[in-house]
């Protein structure tokens, strides 16, 4: 096999990219940059359309609320886990920018605008020809990255920084006199593994690549990669007693993706049909796709892709490209980390299948021994791409949010805390006046939800002002909130109202049901506020009767 530790001629497994016939390399650069134009659009105007939070979403932006930086280093609620480094950027931009669904997506938005421009970096260094546009393309519109690029979840970062080491990996195989980047790949393995979970995966099966790319190689260029390393697994041990769960959110992980795992006891057999079933599923859903062989033709030009690179002796880039692959499987085997069975939780390994598949597509469709099949049939895939592209900008023009129960809970949380705000004093029941019949329910009942827009459109929370009691009256009542919770047989709630009654009239008790419905499951829920509304006896001062000290603060 011929060594990849020197600089070679493109056509000897060198660093040059990989052709296809029939696009000549000014058209295909045009065309890319057509794409990646294409893929920059699609992701800002996602976040500009504003989505509403859906759940996955409030149940982390919630841990955001009054955490300080220290505190997100503790175990999360609503059964969450984050990598310290991205929380600790989503709250700087909340303290810096406020609580507001913009500021939450902000780092998202450019973690997935960023991947976009970096990928047609390194996608451009590997393949060139058709194979380079199909890369870029299917990259620019797929759905999954596209989706996370603008949600408050750690995915986008976690393929940004799977694409940043392999960007560095990648110049150093064209320049391997140069180990400067082995040097950058080094210094950025913390910030990496801090930032992302998976980035573990990503780094292990590039540093393994990297370690038997430079077994031969002289001392200043295998230091770098031992440091390299290093630097991820001593940043990964020490972060890892950080991120602990509650016993019952272990025993859910278990449960809820024991199909991301090999079935146990299944034999070989079991483990093929399991293997084929996640390599066909929502894994390889680029550009689309789906569970149960709906991404198998995403996954047959992967296959493709991966033999061509194979063939033109590129054994370096086909390492890192797969190297993630094989430790996502070790992973997967020990229950160490779900394998398959989300997409979300495997973006890390987006970029190489968008890489192989456009490739593997590109020489499928240059197999043809006629050129005007050939030319019409990478005019016509690119042509689809595109088409696909903007159809999902134009879904998500006229479909502003990921389901209408979602916008119209988010509606009517804006209407009603501007609403209840005005010329009155609104206190939570069970958050501010600590009254709270279940302390379980502040974990649970879709209350992350009301807590964060409780702090987007109520004005007093939005601006951080304490609960003022001073200057109630028949014009500035007390309006006393219960959201998703019905205390009123509970000793604590009959003892609170009691002593309201005695210094305060209850004027009116308002009961707002919020009827909403998701489609794609059928399934309907209320969503109820309620609201007790209170005014003084007497035109004296007075504090609120309160009941025991509130579970948690938030």
């Amino acid at each position: 096999m011929m060594s990849e530790s020197q600089p070679q001629a493109p056509g000897a497994g060198g660093p040059g990219p990989a052709p296809v016939e029939d696009l000549g390399g000014a058209e295909a650069a045009r065309a890319a940059l057509a794409f990646t134009l294409l893929g920059v659009t699609l992701r800002l105007v996602r976040y500009l359309l504003n989505f509403p939070l859906w759940c996955d979403e409030s149940m982390l932006a919630a841990n955001l609320l009054d955490r300080g930086f220290l505190g997100l280093l503790e175990p999360l609620d609503y059964r969450q886990v984050a990598p310290a480094l991205f929380l600790w950027v989503e709250r700087a931009a909340v303290e810096a920018l406020g609580f507001r669904e913009w500021t939450l997506r902000l780092f998202p938005t450019l973690c997935g605008v960023a991947g976009v421009l970096l990928f047609r970096h390194v996608a451009g260094r590997l393949v060139g020809g058709g194979g380079l546009v199909l890369a870029v393309a299917i990259f620019a519109v797929s759905g999954q990255p596209l989706r996370h690029a603008a949600e408050v979840k750690p995915y986008a970062s976690d393929l940004l920084v799977a694409l940043a080491m392999l960007a560095m990996a990648v110049e150093w195989w064209r320049r391997p006199d140069r180990p400067a980047w082995l040097w950058g790949l080094a210094a950025f393995s913390p910030i990496a593994v801090a930032l992302s979970f998976p980035a573990i995966l990503a780094a292990g099966g590039i540093g393994l690549t990297l370690l038997v790319a430079t077994a031969r190689s002289p001392w200043s260029t295998r230091l770098p990669v031992l440091a390299f390393g290093l630097a991820a697994s001593a940043t990964f041990l020490g972060l890892l007693p950080m991120y602990q769960t509650a016993p019952q959110d272990h025993d859910y992980f278990h449960r809820d993706w024991s199909r991301a795992f090999p079935p146990p006891g299944g034999g070989p057999i079991g483990v093929a049909g399991w293997f084929l079933a996640r390599n066909t599923g929502v894994l390889f859903a680029y550009p689309d796709g789906g569970a149960n062989g709906g991404s198998a033709v995403t996954t047959l030009c992967f296959v493709a892709g991966a033999i061509a690179l194979g063939r033109s002796r590129r054994w370096v880039p086909l390492g890192l490209l797969l190297g993630p692959f094989g430790m996502a499987l070790a992973a997967s085997a020990m229950h160490r980390y779900p394998y398959g069975l989300s997409g979300r939780t495997m973006q890390y390994l987006g970029p190489a299948i968008c890489l192989l598949a456009g490739l593997g597509m590109a020489r499928l469709i240059s197999r043809s021994p006629i050129g005007r099949v050939r030319r019409r049939g990478l005019a016509a895939a690119m042509a689809g791409l595109m088409l696909l592209g903007v159809g999902r900008m134009g879904w998500d023009l006229v479909h502003p949010y990921k389901s209408y129960s979602d916008d119209r809970s988010r509606a009517f949380a804006q209407w009603f805390w501007s609403e209840m705000s005005r010329d009155a004093e609104v206190a939570c029941l069970g958050t501010e006046l600590g009254v709270v019949a279940d302390p379980r329910h502040w974990d649970n009942d879709l209350t992350d939800q009301y807590l964060c827009y409780r702090r987007m459109f109520s004005p007093r929370h939005r601006a951080g002002e304490p609960l003022r009691l001073d200057d109630l009256g028949p014009d500035r009542p007390l309006r006393c909130v219960l959201y998703n919770e019905f205390p009123q047989e509970s000793p604590e709630f009959r003892e609170w109202m009691g002593s309201m009654l005695d210094e305060f009239d209850l004027r009116a008790f308002r009961h707002f049901p919020v009827h909403t419905m998701e489609a794609r499951r059928g399934t309907t829920w209320d969503l109820v506020y309620m609201v007790y509304e209170f005014v003084p006896k007497a035109p004296v001062d007075r504090q609120v009767a309160s009941g025991p000290p509130a579970s948690s603060s938030r």
